[in-house]
């Protein structure tokens, strides 16, 4: 009876999804969130810098590492500052438009990310093992539809998310969403992509040593 009461007791919402667990102090959280956010960005800045200026990487399958750089620049530049934006206006528990923001960017740049590694393996396995016409089919035009099909997708199913019931409600923690969906949006979007990132890398490795 009296674990009953301590049970109840006690917060059911120790780690806020926003700005992580009240136990730590603000300052440190601070500290944490705007180290994340500051060599996340600066990394990612540079990366894109190095692909645009130097003419030795400036290629066309280099367009898919310079897409995975900017997804993360997302996450880096406005997913981890705007947790500390909450922290430091001292919010708690009106954070739930932050919250959705967050997750539905941060799903988004996951799924852009994995799709992104699988596009840059493929594009190496072409590049390496095809003649040079082959190749030469993979125009910037094709490689900006690619893109922009490739955004334009994962943003409607990151938008999918918060319909009732259909995934997982991460901000709230109410619903946990339809299985077969969230089945499904791994197995195609996640697992597959992968699936072809590691055939490919390893066929390209074989047939190089060839």
């Amino acid at each position: 009876m009296v674990l009953l009461n301590i049970t109840n007791a006690l917060p059911t919402e120790s780690v806020s999804p926003v700005t992580l667990s009240d136990h730590w102090s603000r300052l440190a959280r601070l500290i944490l969130l705007a180290s994340l956010a500051t060599l996340g960005s600066v990394g990612n800045v540079f990366m894109i810098s190095a692909v645009m200026i130097e003419d030795y990487l400036r290629k066309r399958g280099n367009t898919f590492l310079v897409n995975v750089a900017l997804a993360d620049f997302l996450v880096s530049g406005l997913v981890v500052p705007a947790s500390a934006v909450v922290i430091l206006a001292g919010l708690r528990d009106n954070n739930l438009v932050v919250c959705r923001f967050q997750w539905f960017l941060a799903t988004l740049c996951f799924l852009v990310t994995v799709l992104s590694l699988a596009a840059i393996a493929v594009e190496n396995y072409f590049r390496l093992c095809f003649s040079q016409n082959c190749y030469d089919k993979l125009t910037r035009r094709k490689i900006t539809i690619i893109l922009l099909v490739l955004w334009s997708v994962c943003s409607c199913i990151s938008g999918l998310q918060f319909t009732k019931d259909l995934s997982f409600d991460y901000c709230t923690r109410k619903y946990s969403g339809l299985i077969p969906y969230q089945a499904t949006v791994g197995a195609v979007l996640v697992f597959l992509p992968m699936t072809i990132t590691l055939i490919s890398y390893v066929r390209a490795g074989f047939q190089v040593r060839r």
